[in-house]
């Protein structure tokens, strides 16, 4: 594949970098495991990873239709989560200790990334 051809056909970065470790894993199976080759072209090649997440926020519109659209029991929960930004895994793990009503906060023990992470809902 040529850099005209990615470019040419839009290739994403991701996609690329996907394939290449594909094709550095074979070459290094070649050396290794099958002995075919002395040594792997791709030996010094360094493929830097590549940071495809798309962050998206919801419109106030988009916002509330989705709390309208909602059940009823589950239309505070989701009114939450959008003011937190809190995922479902965070709700569920939430304890009476790690909110202040006091304060107006939320406090996140058992995030993704596992840091701390307070909130002002």
């Amino acid at each position: 594949m040529s850099i005209k051809y990615i470019i040419h056909h839009g290739i994403k970065p991701a996609t690329l970098a996907r394939e290449l470790e594909v094709l550095r894993h074979a070459l290094n199976l070649a050396v290794r495991e099958w002995e075919w080759l002395e040594r792997s072209p791709f030996e010094k090649v360094k493929i830097d990873k590549v940071d495809n997440k798309i962050e998206r926020w919801l419109s106030p519109e988009e916002e509330e239709r989705l709390i309208q659209s909602s059940l009823p029991w589950l239309k505070e929960i989701i009114a939450f989560a959008l003011n937190t930004g809190a995922r479902q895994g965070e709700i569920l793990s939430l304890k009476w200790s790690e909110i202040s009503l006091q304060r107006g906060t939320v406090t996140f023990l058992k995030t993704k990334n596992k840091e701390k992470r307070t909130r002002s809902p």
